[in-house]
């Protein structure tokens, strides 16, 4: 088993961020706080036993490749809450109202309703980033001030304060899909299937690698820190939260509390196979032709193909299946 130690709660675990708005001074209401019971809590039976086999310069292998690009223009591309064009030029219309937005004035900023993405109260407002035109950055505040740079958030920050504040150098895609789901967190990968349940990522939550099927239950990831990747892993309550991953982790901490409050410092891989699943990049943006409505986006990905057999030291590791499959229609 890896070596597993007691990670210490920040003493501003329960503090919630109550900044004042800058446009009125008034308090900038919250969610409940955080310790409140949540209406739906996620998780996942399965049982895995930690392993720290995977030789440790994997650690700075990514497993995820960079999400292709869309093809087309179903996005708005957001410059600190204002759409600006393939120039970088400021259009003269907020984000809220490039989506297509009837768009009315309230106390912190805009109401945004029947638009293509950032609908609801202030959902884009100081939002940088290229929102794609699925609805998605939709929800009281889903994407207030949130810093995305030029990545694509598709098909994510869905509920009030989903995304709020929050940081993403990598492309956001069927993530974070539940209010307070990656409020204030720290993103500096590809975000792919992943942090959709409430405070998953939330709450000063840092992730230097990428994620993909990961953090995906009630504060799975609440102020965890990973250095490396994730796959498939931190599936269940509380799964993760304040633990500390100095690698990649992998088909692991799947059970309610299972790794909480600990103490990595070596990568954990519990895949079938001795090595990290080779995964091609995934994730990819649908095609813009014909999109219509507020749909969500096609399929963006097949079914992962399985791994063969799993390996002792003379084994070897089958050919990991097609990741990705065609890009689904609107």
């Amino acid at each position: 088993a890896s070596p597993e130690t007691t990670v210490g709660v920040p003493t501003d675990a329960a503090a919630a961020d109550t900044d004042t708005d800058t446009n009125t001074g008034a308090a900038d209401p919250r969610d409940a706080p955080q310790d409140d019971p949540q209406d739906e809590l996620v998780s996942d039976g399965d049982v895995g036993v930690l392993s720290s086999s995977a030789d440790a310069t994997q650690q700075k292998e990514r497993l995820l490749g960079q999400i292709a690009v869309p093809p087309g223009t179903c996005f708005v591309e957001c410059v600190s809450g204002n759409e600006v064009d393939a120039n970088g030029d400021a259009t003269g219309r907020t984000c809220g109202a490039a989506c297509g937005g009837t768009c009315t004035p309230t106390t912190y900023g805009e109401d945004c309703t029947g638009g293509r993405c950032c609908n609801g109260d202030s959902a884009c407002r100081g939002l940088t980033g290229r929102v794609w035109k699925d609805g998605s950055c939709s929800g009281t505040k889903a994407c207030r001030d949130v810093n995305a740079g030029d990545n694509y958030i598709v098909n994510s920050c869905l509920g009030s304060f989903a995304c709020e504040i929050g940081n993403f150098d990598g492309n956001v895609i069927n993530s974070c899909t539940v209010g307070l789901a990656c409020y204030d967190g720290l993103f500096l990968g590809d975000v792919y299937n992943s942090c959709n349940a409430t405070k998953a990522c939330a709450y000063d939550s840092t992730f230097r690698g990428d994620l993909y099927n990961s953090c995906t239950a009630y504060e799975a990831c609440y102020y965890a820190v990973l250095d490396g990747d994730a796959y498939d892993s931190c599936t269940a309550e509380n799964a993760c939260d304040y633990a500390a991953f100095a690698g990649y982790i992998a088909c692991a901490c799947k059970n309610p509390g299972e790794c909480d409050g600990g103490d990595f410092s070596v990568p954990v891989n519990n895949c079938a196979c001795s090595e990290i699943p080779a995964i091609p990049p995934v994730g990819l943006v649908p095609s813009c032709k014909g999109a219509k409505g507020t749909g969500g986006p096609g399929k963006a990905t097949g079914r992962s193909g399985k791994m063969s057999k799993a390996t002792g030291r003379s084994g070897s590791c089958g050919k990991a299946g097609k990741a990705t499959g065609a890009s689904g229609r609107r």
